[in-house]
């Protein structure tokens, strides 16, 4: 096996962040909460005329794709962040809500639970034993 490069060490870490992140219903709120408030300090500091309250309205509006147009960005940068926040809402951020709704939702009647997947292993073994046949190791996981 070669060794990783950089960007693959970056990529991994950051794949391994997106998973906890996703995995976690506080994880989650924060993001889409500090998206919100980057959003909007962005906003309120490139856009003339608009208090801090105004753009959090627009990057609440913007996040959640509604768009009233009361409040739109005129400059390169606010119109950028605009982009950037809606994207990120909506490609990032409502997946992981859905996907944690759908795992609460959807119950499995086939998974295994702890005590049948030990007595698996354990049948497996007294099996291989009494055939006097030895058992391979188990594969490596991959997903460290």
């Amino acid at each position: 096996m070669s060794p990783k490069t950089g960007a693959q060490n970056r990529s991994a870490r950051l794949y391994a962040l997106v998973l906890w992140v996703a995995n976690r219903w506080r994880a989650i709120v924060a993001l889409y909460f500090a998206t919100i408030i980057l959003g909007a300090a962005v906003f309120c500091a490139v856009e003339d005329g608009h208090s801090y309250w105004k753009s959090v309205w627009w990057a609440f509006i913007t996040g959640l794709s509604i768009g009233y147009g009361d409040v739109f960005p005129v400059t390169v940068v606010g119109q950028v962040t605009g982009i950037i926040l809606a994207h990120v809402i909506l490609l990032l951020i409502v997946p992981m809500i859905v996907a944690q709704v759908t795992l609460r939702l959807i119950r499995d009647e086939h998974q295994y639970t702890d005590a049948e997947q030990r007595w698996n292993v354990e049948a497996t073994q007294a099996i291989a034993k009494a055939l006097g046949v030895e058992l391979p190791p188990l594969p490596e996981r991959q997903d460290a």
